[in-house]
């Protein structure tokens, strides 16, 4: 169990204004907003009000709040907030994210991580940031520790290192609505080479449908743990909610699964699929044996 006490920021924010002690003045301070438009970090200007006893981790965190509170520009992107811890040391601030980072898609990670680092870093007394999540250091794709991040190792671009820089058509599976088949769906999806296709495949499948007439199979609660590729054998572990709605359906678990199974073996190199639930092999459930490498199966897809 994690047992680290993480601060809410909010109140952590409201505590600060009402422990004022002597004279007080306003400082105006930036905070930074991924602009989707001009694919930017864009700043806004936020006024807060310090006293004798404010402290830098102090104003680190009021810079998070207003951050958290969103752009007042339509134009910008607000972030989608995890609670955190943050401590400084030799001007890097480490910021130690709550484990629902985890949950996250990638995109949000990114502008989440992104906007931390433009943010934080504006302070003169920091000149760069390292992020934990829990008590692990932030690791990339491949399993490689991220290390001190600054905005120029950062950008959007960098940071990723996996923006989307080109347009690809996916075909994906989903119920076929008051059914036990598949429908394919075609959608458009901006991709980066750097990213395997079979990431956004699977992200689109948990965003669900977007036509008419479709279901989801996925959990929007799913998490991608890891994903591998070998040969021609796709390797996922997820974890999701096995009482969730979509898998207390007819045939919900099956469905779940060759919709994922249709989906990446429609990429030509991609003939079979192995699951992983928490890192493991699940054990069978009714008549799904897990310990089997899955193939497509087009008697599931509606005519």
């Amino acid at each position: 169990m994690y047992r680290k006490r993480f601060i809410l920021l909010t109140i952590l924010f409201l505590l600060l204004g009402c422990s004022s002690n002597g004279n007080t003045s306003t400082q105006k301070f930036n905070v930074y907003f991924f602009n989707p438009t001009k694919n930017i970090m864009a700043v806004e200007k936020v006024t807060m009000e310090l006293n004798e006893n404010t402290s830098k981790n102090d104003l680190i965190y009021q810079a998070i709040h207003a951050l958290y509170s969103g752009p007042v520009s339509k134009n910008l992107q607000r972030v989608v907030p995890v609670e955190v811890i943050v401590s400084l040391q030799n001007g890097i601030a480490t910021i130690e994210l709550s484990p629902d980072y985890d949950k996250l898609i990638i995109s949000d990670q990114i502008i989440l991580r992104s906007s931390l680092v433009y943010t934080v870093t504006d302070f003169d007394f920091v000149n760069g940031v390292q992020f934990l999540v829990g008590d692990e250091p932030l690791k990339n794709n491949n399993g490689i520790r991220i290390g001190v991040l600054d905005r120029n190792n950062i950008g959007i671009g960098a940071m990723d290192p996996n923006p989307p820089t080109t347009r690809q058509l996916l075909i994906l599976y989903f119920r076929k609505e008051g059914t036990n088949e598949l429908v394919p769906e075609i959608r458009d999806v901006q991709v980066n080479q750097d990213v395997p296709i079979e990431q956004y495949i699977i992200e689109e499948l948990i965003k669900g449908p977007s036509i008419e007439g479709l279901e989801p199979t996925l959990p929007k609660t799913t998490i991608i743990n890891a994903i591998k590729v070998q040969d021609t054998v796709f390797q996922i572990d997820l974890t999701y909610e096995k009482q969730a709605k979509e898998l207390t359906l007819p045939e919900g678990e099956t469905l779940l699964i060759y919709s994922i199974v249709n989906s990446v073996t429609e990429i030509g190199k991609i003939q079979k699929v192995s699951f992983l639930m928490n890192g493991e092999e699940p054990d069978s459930i009714g008549e799904i044996d897990f310990s089997i490498l899955f193939e497509r199966n087009e008697d599931l897809i509606a005519q």
